[in-house]
C-alpha cells in the first residue's frame, strides 16, 4: 500500500511504499503518515520511481553475469562491433580492441573478430531493450490524466 512519509530530519514528505521507505539508510527517520489519499503527481512519482528500480535491478541482473572488466570496455567494443556491422571486410587494424580481444593482429581472423562483434552487438540490442521498457513505462506513466489510467499500468 502506498502511504505518505514524512522524514523527521528533513520533513520531507514523499508518498512510498512501506518497502522501498525500509530500503534507505536512514528509514528510521521516516514516520508513516497514512494513506492520506495521495495526488495523481504524488502517485506518478512513486511509480517512476519503481520504474527506475525495476530498471536498475534488471540491468544489474543482466551486466552482473560478465566480469567488471568485460563491462568497462563495453563501450570501446560496441563502438567497433558498430563499424563491422556496418562493414564486414573492414581491415583488423581499424577494429584494434577487437582484434586483440581474438588474439591480436598477427593471430586474428576477419572471421574471429566479426564473430566478436556480432555477440557485442546482441548486448547491446539486449541493453537497449532494457531502456525501451523504462522509457516506454516512464512515458505511460507521464501520459496519465487519472489515478485509475495510472493503477492500470503493470510495473
Amino acid at each position: 500500500m502506498i502511504n505518505k512519509y514524512q522524514n523527521t530530519q528533513t520533513n520531507n514528505i514523499i508518498v512510498a511504499e512501506q518497502s522501498f521507505i525500509d530500503s534507505l539508510s536512514d528509514s528510521q527517520d521516516y514516520v508513516n503518515l497514512g494513506g492520506a489519499n495521495p495526488t495523481l503527481e504524488e502517485l506518478k512519482a512513486e511509480s517512476l520511481r519503481q520504474v527506475i528500480d525495476k530498471s536498475n535491478a534488471n540491468y544489474n541482473t543482466f551486466v552482473g553475469k560478465y566480469p567488471s572488466v568485460e563491462g568497462k570496455s563495453f563501450e570501446k567494443k560496441a563502438e567497433e562491433a558498430y563499424r563491422v556491422s556496418a562493414d564486414n571486410s573492414i581491415p583488423l587494424a581499424e577494429t584494434r580492441y577487437l582484434t586483440d580481444l581474438t588474439g591480436g593482429i598477427d593471430n586474428s581472423t576477419i572471421e574471429l573478430r566479426n564473430a566478436l562483434a556480432d555477440a557485442v552487438n546482441e548486448k547491446t540490442f539486449m541493453m537497449a531493450q532494457l531502456e525501451t521498457w523504462g522509457v516506454l513505462k516512464r512515458d505511460e506513466i507521464n501520459s496519465c490524466t487519472t489515478i485509475e489510467a495510472l493503477e492500470a499500468i503493470v510495473i
